[in-house]
């Protein structure tokens, strides 16, 4: 069974799928970095394990990436917000339902803003040890106590304080009720990435196979 069956990509537990949105823990921002890859905000502050299971966050997940990439191949950069957020919110299940969207899409940076001492400065360390280089350098932490900060720090990884929410110090206007009210279940669509293109089916894609790319280089 691939990805998008397992997952149920443009089936399945619609009213699951609804409340998952409108938790507003992941969404499109509707804005782009400086290489027109598509902005996704995660507070995890809103992720609820106790009402979503680890295959329906997998599920939020893909269908707000095949959304937001719909009409470009540029990939994404993943802002994640950890203020407020705590282990009741990012457990092995939920860190797990990411690694199952597999998706022929680039992934850009992803930034963990405002994580906690103890994330930053004793668990991130001790977990890089066991990642690859190739993942390692996607992975940027920012931390501190001033969100211009924040903002600026983002900024010199091409993400432009235009397109920063302005909960992380930016002045991106982010209206997400309208995202909500836009985003579609897939059911067919097309996703290009760079020459090569691949159909995604909801029942037959074989699309799920493929990986995440990335792109190089991280601010020590």
């Amino acid at each position: 069974m691939n990805m998008m069956e397992e997952l149920e990509i443009g089936g399945g537990n619609q009213a699951q799928l609804r409340a998952d949105l409108e938790s507003k823990a992941i969404i499109d921002t509707g804005h782009k970095d400086n290489h027109g890859r598509a902005v996704i905000w995660m507070r995890a502050r809103y992720i609820d394990p106790m009402r979503s299971s680890s295959r329906d966050i997998a599920r939020l997940f893909a269908t707000l990436l095949l959304h937001a990439l719909r009409e470009q191949q540029h990939g994404f950069v993943w802002l994640t917000d950890s203020t407020g957020a705590g282990m009741a919110n990012i457990t092995p299940a939920t860190l797990n339902a990411f690694w199952r969207v597999v998706l022929p899409i680039r992934l850009g940076f992803v930034f963990i803003v405002n994580s906690p001492w103890v994330v930053s400065q004793i668990m991130f360390p001790i977990i890089s040890t066991f990642l690859s280089a190739k993942v390692r350098d996607t992975h940027v932490l920012i931390y501190g106590a001033r969100k211009e900060l924040w903002a600026a720090r983002l900024a010199h990884f091409n993400v432009p304080i235009t397109s920063i929410p302005t909960e992380l110090g930016g002045t991106a206007d982010v209206d997400v009720n309208a995202y909500i009210a836009s985003i579609r279940v897939f059911g067919n669509m097309t996703v290009s990435q760079h020459a090569n293109t691949v159909t995604c089916h909801a029942r037959t894609s074989s699309s799920s196979t493929a990986s995440l790319s990335r792109a190089p280089t991280q601010e020590e």
